[in-house]
């Protein structure tokens, strides 16, 4: 048996349980269906950004610290005493140039702020008003989906009078 006859049989049978449990199972005839709708605030954010330009203030701080960090590498790649110094000069004057040179830079970034611009609504569907026929009287009762031309009802019969 096929997943969708099986499916079609076990809600059968359930509803068929449930029926004789509480009542007997009958239709109404669905004369109007209304949808029912609600609004839904739904903010609009934009995002604004702005360049900033910076400028470094003059500091001899950069170019000390790559002077010194130029030295170390160009003392450490000299294999005897004298390439050790040579290095040690040319790291340093190097690592100085570098140093100086990017503290010299203008700093650019952006300044971006989010705005919530204004609120617009949208229609939610919240389901529907239906009105239907049973035994010549008009009831009405909401449902979330669209019933259709006709509306299961499960009728119970009760005593009129509690004792």
């Amino acid at each position: 048996m096929n997943k969708l006859c099986y499916f079609a049989l076990t809600s059968t049978l359930l509803w068929s349980a449930a029926t004789q449990a509480h009542g007997r199972h009958e239709y109404g005839r669905v004369t109007d269906v209304v949808p029912v709708y609600s609004q839904v605030p739904v903010r609009q954010a934009s995002s604004h950004c702005t360049p900033v330009y910076r400028e470094q203030r003059d500091s001899t701080t950069p170019a000390i610290v790559g002077a010194i960090v130029g030295g170390a590498l160009g003392h450490a790649v000299g294999n005897n005493k004298t390439n050790k110094r040579i290095g040690l000069v040319a790291g340093a004057a190097l690592g100085g140039s570098v140093g100086h040179d990017m503290s010299k830079r203008d700093h650019y970034y952006e300044d971006c702020r989010t705005r919530h611009n204004s609120v617009h609504y949208r229609q939610v569907l919240d389901g529907y008003q239906v009105t239907y026929k049973y035994r010549g009287r008009y009831y009405q009762t909401f449902t979330e989906q669209h019933p259709g031309r006709t509306i299961p009802l499960v009728v119970s019969a009760r005593p009129a009078y509690r004792y």
